[in-house]
């Protein structure tokens, strides 16, 4: 018999339908979902080089391991811990960062969550012109001490609310019991 270990705040995200379980039959491994914030938006303004009609904020998706998760939670900051801290764009992005959790991508970090942050246009535009880089066919911007240094900046603007945050994908192994 197989058993689910989810972290609190996976369970707690579950429970109140935040995520939904989308796992499928014999999968080795347990899935949550939901839509992006601007799903519903993007499709109908339509969305084109990560834009939408509304420029005023936008959707970049970042990959995380637990440790980096929960201490976003706690503290709503990104930990300054990671060398590279990449975030993409759009829906785009959001694809690239699940191919982490799904194998296609490799990290030493031992990734389970995609988290979407809602960020102000004008911090996307400063991050950018501080450093960025084509990955793939998304466009990266590094926030660690490696890449972009931008984490303050970034942390500043989740600091103040201007930028929000929320889990959108989770893979987490299923135990044999």
């Amino acid at each position: 018999m197989k058993k689910i270990k989810l972290l609190p705040h996976e369970k707690n995200l579950l429970e109140t339908k935040q995520l939904e379980d989308i796992t499928h039959t014999n999968s080795s491994s347990t899935w949550l979902w939901c839509r992006s914030s601007t799903e519903s938006i993007l499709c109908q303004e339509g969305y084109q080089n990560n834009r939408s009609t509304d420029d005023t904020k936008i959707p970049v998706y970042r990959v995380m391991g637990d440790i980096e998760v929960a201490y976003l939670l706690k503290n709503n900051l990104l930990p300054d811990t990671q060398p590279y801290q990449a975030i993409v764009p759009g829906p785009d992005g959001r694809v690239y960062m699940e191919g982490y959790l799904k194998g296609k991508k490799k990290v030493d970090t031992t990734p389970t969550t995609v988290v979407e942050f809602m960020i102000p246009r004008t911090l996307w535009d400063t991050l950018f012109a501080i450093q960025h880089k084509n990955e793939d066919g998304v466009v990266s911007v590094g926030l660690g001490n490696k890449a972009g240094k931008g984490n303050g900046l970034f942390n500043k603007s989740l600091e103040s609310n201007e930028s929000t945050y929320k889990i959108v994908t989770v893979k987490r192994s299923v135990k044999e019991k």
